[in-house]
């Protein structure tokens, strides 16, 4: 009986699959079993340096990935800030190269989110409106989840960020936020495509933002994009530590019912065979 429920278990976990899950951050703290999109090799202090993902200065940069199997492309694009002042990108730095400003994130992780990904890319600009954009293209049409979690620990200020899913979209949304060290739910559902993560918090401590966009229907084109977008505070930033994409698999709920009706029809079985044997020694 035990075997077997957990064989029924085993079942149910199979309706999402492990999927893709992205590291963004630090060169030097991979994660097993993540992409991870690399920041410099060489960590600047100050303002010099600052755009730099995968060691170029570039503001887009391409993966490619596997899903399920599937050959997935992730365009990621990032704001590059202006010349005169602007950080544009950076990763958050340690004690000893940025005391107190920009430091990895040193709470405790949002429920889902796993490995090590306290280390963030932050967006900063003079306007404060530092932008993460995700292109994924080549899924195939179906059901899928994604799960973004940003944060850092320091006394500059969180911009308020605006999470949206592109190209009409929708999503079952699940919303965190993190002010002075504490996850809360008070994310702010402005409708099924799009939600809203107040900012601020100029004083030393862990903020942030975890969102999980659930049953997202992907169509015939094989894309799902979304934009994380900083929209308010002056030099507030806007990071991005973590994002994984899952897809429900194809067995139906209807399937795993009946899955489950005929293991426990065998469980019947097998007792009642059980229980024939016992009566036979009985009467023997």
């Amino acid at each position: 009986m035990k075997k077997t429920l957990i064989a029924l278990l085993t079942v149910v976990g199979l309706v999402h699959a492990d999927g893709i899950k992205i590291d963004f951050g630090r060169f030097d703290s991979q994660t097993d079993g993540f992409y991870n999109i690399h920041t410099a090799k060489s960590i600047y202090r100050g303002q010099q340096g600052a755009n730099y993902v995968n060691d170029e200065s570039s503001a887009t940069t391409t993966h490619k990935l596997k899903l399920d199997g599937q050959n997935v492309l992730l365009c990621y694009e990032h704001t590059t800030g202006v010349k005169t002042g602007g950080l544009g990108m950076m990763p958050t730095l340690i004690q000893s190269e940025e005391e107190e400003w920009k430091n990895p994130y040193s709470g405790e992780l949002p429920d889902g989110v796993t490995g090590n990904v306290n280390d963030s890319l932050t967006t900063q600009a003079e306007h404060g409106n530092g932008t993460h954009r995700l292109i994924f293209t080549g899924l195939k049409p179906g059901t899928y989840s994604l799960t973004g979690f940003g944060a850092y620990c320091g006394k500059d200020k969180m911009s308020s960020v605006r999470v949206s899913l592109d190209n009409h979209l929708t999503a079952d949304w699940v919303c965190k936020s993190c002010i002075n060290n504490a996850w809360h739910d008070n994310g702010s559902l402005n409708n099924s495509s799009l939600v809203f993560f107040r900012g601020g918090g100029d004083v030393v401590g862990n903020k942030g933002y975890y969102f999980c966009a659930n049953d997202i229907t992907v169509g015939e084109d094989g894309i799902l994009s979304l934009t994380i977008a900083g929209e308010s505070g002056v030099w507030s930033r806007t990071p991005l530590n973590y994002i994984a994409l899952r897809k429900a698999s194809a067995l139906s709920t209807t399937g795993l019912v009946l899955i489950s009706v005929a293991s426990l029809g065998g469980l019947g079985f097998i007792a009642w065979l059980i229980y024939r044997r016992r009566s036979s020694c009985s009467k023997g």
